[in-house]
């Protein structure tokens, strides 16, 4: 019997996954429940286990990206069945190899007048050979991604993709189901055009080639869909830091007597949590055509990793107390960073925060993660003078961007609330009116 392993779903929005790495080679005996591939999402990296013991075959190798459900391999359950699964190229310049495929007369009959390759079709009868119903669930699937891709294309736009010769899987569409429109597509021509003349300015010298694939394609597209479909204004406003920073070299090391690291990204979930709690309106999305204000305050962490921009949720973080919300800020960057977080915690923010500040950077225009409505930039904290009291002194000077949504927000209610987030850290002893330690 042969058992299929397949690229997982680990999210409602997940399509595909990237083959990060095979944990051991093609034709090795594996155990059940032993680790045997890495997948990258959009969100995280996940480890694959074997379901069941005996002898891998690759299909699919490392660094290629492809949907959820498609079959990456199977595990051999009995040495006589090592020739009844066929064998991807092990490389682009190999010979490519295939063993017999597992197939009815009648579903290989089906095949070849439907012109299906019986390569890309799971089997369901015994030994998981292929039934003619497999080709025919195959066909229908087929036809009906088909029919659902041409329906979210224009008849205009698509005459006019394929006059350009561009791709209509790399453009974004703007109208209704993000159907892909004309505008969108004269869109995509324009930048394309720009694209290049700029590459022909560059010259014909060497370079490195880097995909824009795998993580990276997705965050690309999410980023590209936020700057076109909201209506993105940024706020930037400066601070005196200075009781925010002696809070926290004050607080730090009695929080390390616990075994938690205190982090300024921690102190500022709070600060945010308490100003959207009296501000409800920044804690909000848009969902058909409704503001929905939400009850729950989820802030996102914006990590920086390997593999791009990852984004853990710190959950319900006004209702936890300061040494609560540093303990988990700690583990939800170090599970992030070190690969290790799950699908499950890094979704359902309401709200987000970037820090920029350890780059030296003192101000930007922060990308609203979606369908969130808002996003805090943090700059870096830096000694400047500035007055005091009457007084022209050293002090600890920082300035936050607040990037939010102007369709569902207008620009003074969103000023209050930066205002709010600056009050507050100027007078960091609010955060502390009802904050126990554990």
């Amino acid at each position: 019997m042969s058992i299929p392993i397949v690229m997982p779903k680990l999210g409602l929005t997940m399509t595909e996954g990237l083959v990060a790495k095979w944990l051991v080679q093609d034709g090795d005996r594996v155990e059940a429940g032993m680790p045997i591939l890495e997948v990258n999402t959009d969100k995280a990296s996940v480890e694959t286990i074997a379901p069941a013991a005996g002898i891998l075959r690759i299909l699919i190798q490392a660094g290629q990206s492809v949907p959820t459900g498609q079959v990456l391999a199977f595990i051999l359950q009995t040495t006589d069945e090592t020739s009844a699964v066929p064998t991807r190229a092990q490389t682009d310049s190999g010979p490519e190899l295939h063993q017999p495929i597992l197939a009815t007369p009648a579903a290989k009959r089906r095949a070849r007048e439907l012109g299906i390759d019986l390569d890309l079709v799971v089997g369901t009868g015994p030994e998981g050979r292929i039934t003619e119903k497999d080709i025919e669930v195959f066909a229908t699937s087929t036809s009906k991604q088909g029919a659902s891709r041409s329906a979210l294309v224009s008849p205009v736009a698509r005459r006019m993709a394929e006059k350009a010769e561009l791709d209509l899987s790399n453009i974004v569409g703007t109208g209704e189901n993000q159907r892909i429109t004309k505008e969108d597509v004269e869109r995509a021509i324009a930048v394309t055009s720009e694209g290049k003349k700029d590459r022909e300015t560059i010259g014909t010298g060497g370079y490195t080639g880097i995909p824009l694939s795998g993580v990276r394609a997705i965050i690309a597209e999410r980023m590209l869909k936020s700057t076109q479909h909201t209506a993105r204004v940024t706020l930037t406003t400066e601070l005196d830091a200075t009781e925010l920073v002696c809070l926290y070299k004050n607080l730090k090391p009695e929080l390390e007597k616990r075994g938690v690291k205190l982090s300024y990204e921690a102190l500022f979930a709070l600060v945010v949590a308490k100003a959207l709690g009296e501000f409800p309106y920044m804690n909000a999305t848009e969902i058909g055509g409704e503001i929905r204000l939400l009850d729950e305050i989820h802030i996102g962490l914006a990590v920086d990793t390997d593999r791009g921009l990852l984004v853990p949720v710190l959950r319900n973080a006004d209702k936890k107390s300061i040494q609560e919300v540093a303990r988990e800020v700690q583990t939800l960057v170090e599970r992030t960073t070190e690969g290790k977080i799950m699908p499950e915690e890094l979704r359902g923010g309401t709200f987000t925060i970037t820090n920029l500040g350890m780059y030296e950077v003192d101000a930007f225009t922060p990308i609203i993660n979606p369908p969130e409505l808002a996003i805090l930039g943090l700059g870096r904290i830096a000694r400047r003078p500035a007055e005091n009291e009457g007084q022209i002194a050293l002090r600890h000077i920082m300035t936050l961007s607040l990037s939010f949504d102007h369709r569902l927000v207008d620009g003074a209610p969103a000023a209050r609330f930066l205002r709010r987030i600056k009050q507050i850290c100027e007078a960091p002893y609010l955060l502390l009116v009802n904050q126990v330690f554990d």
